[in-house]
C-alpha cells in the first residue's frame, strides 16, 4: 500500500501520538526500533511508516514540550498562589540533579500538581546554588512573584534554601516521620528491639538467598489463605535511610 506522504494530516496526528506514547509511559526512545512495537503499527495501520529515533528525538518531542510548556504557561497565569515541593537527588551515573514540582489551583477550583523541571547541579548543593537553581526556574515560568511556599526534607542546605529564597517553608511529613521512627530505633536503650532488629533481618536475608526457603514460604502462605484474603508480597529487608 501506498505510504502516508510526509506532510500529510494522519501522518502528522499518528507521529504525535507515537510521542505522547513515550512521554506519557515513559518509554525509551528506541522503542520506534523495537521490531516487535514495528510489527503493530505495520498491522494496525500499513500505510503508515514509523519516523525514525533521531526524529522523535529532534523534532516530535521538543514539539510535544513546547507545546505542553505553553500550556502550562498558560494555567500559571490564571493562579495567584503556588506552592512548590523540591529535592536534590542523585542518578546512577552519580550526576547530581534538583527536581522542582509545583501545586496550585485552577480557576475550576482543580488541584493540580505538576513537575516544573529537573534541574543538573553543575556546582555544589550549597543552599546559595540551590537558590539561583530555583529563581531561574521560576523566572523561566513567570512565577517568581507567585510562588508563596516551599516543601523539602529536613536536610540543613535545603531548610537554609528556603530561608535564603524567602518563602514559607514546611518539611516534608514523610521524612519528618522517617526521621522519627529511625532515631527512636537507633537511640533506644533496650538491647532487646536491636536484637530484634538484626534476627528479623537475618530471616528477610536468608528467604531472599535461598530459593527453596522462598519456594516453601509462598506454599505456606497459599496454604494458609482464606477465600478473598490478599496473598502477602515477597519480605521486605530493612534499610535505615
Amino acid at each position: 500500500m501506498t505510504p502516508y506522504d510526509r506532510e500529510s494530516e494522519r501522518k502528522k496526528i499518528l507521529d504525535e501520538d507515537i510521542a505522547i506514547f513515550v512521554a506519557i509511559d515513559m518509554q525509551p526512545l528506541s522503542v520506534v526500533e523495537n521490531p516487535g512495537f514495528r510489527r503493530l503499527i505495520k498491522s494496525m495501520d500499513p500505510r503508515y511508516e514509523l519516523s525514525s529515533r533521531k526524529v522523535l528525538t529532534d523534532k516530535l518531542i521538543p514539539e510535544l514540550y513546547k507545546r505542553a510548556k505553553t500550556n502550562l504557561k498558560l494555567l500559571l497565569a490564571d493562579t495567584d498562589k503556588i506552592s512548590v515541593t523540591t529535592d536534590a537527588w542523585t542518578s546512577v551515573s552519580n550526576d547530581s540533579y534538583l527536581g522542582v514540582t509545583c501545586h496550585f489551583f485552577t480557576t475550576e477550583l482543580e488541584v493540580c500538581s505538576i513537575t516544573l523541571d529537573v534541574l543538573p547541579i553543575t556546582t555544589d548543593e550549597k543552599a546559595e546554588s540551590l537558590v539561583q537553581l530555583l529563581n531561574d526556574c521560576f523566572k523561566s515560568w513567570s512565577i517568581e512573584n507567585k510562588v508563596k511556599h516551599i516543601v523539602t526534607d529536613n536536610a540543613a542546605n535545603m531548610k537554609l534554601m528556603a530561608e535564603l529564597i524567602g518563602l514559607m517553608h514546611f518539611p516534608c511529613v514523610a521524612h519528618s516521620l522517617n526521621l522519627v521512627v529511625k532515631t527512636s530505633i537507633t537511640k533506644c536503650p533496650s538491647k532487646a528491639v536491636h536484637t530484634a532488629i538484626e534476627k528479623v533481618k537475618d530471616i528477610v536475608t536468608f528467604f531472599h538467598k535461598s530459593p527453596k526457603a522462598n519456594r516453601i514460604l509462598k506454599k505456606m502462605k497459599i496454604d494458609n489463605q482464606e477465600d478473598g484474603e490478599i496473598i502477602p508480597g515477597k519480605l521486605i529487608q530493612y534499610v535505615s535511610i
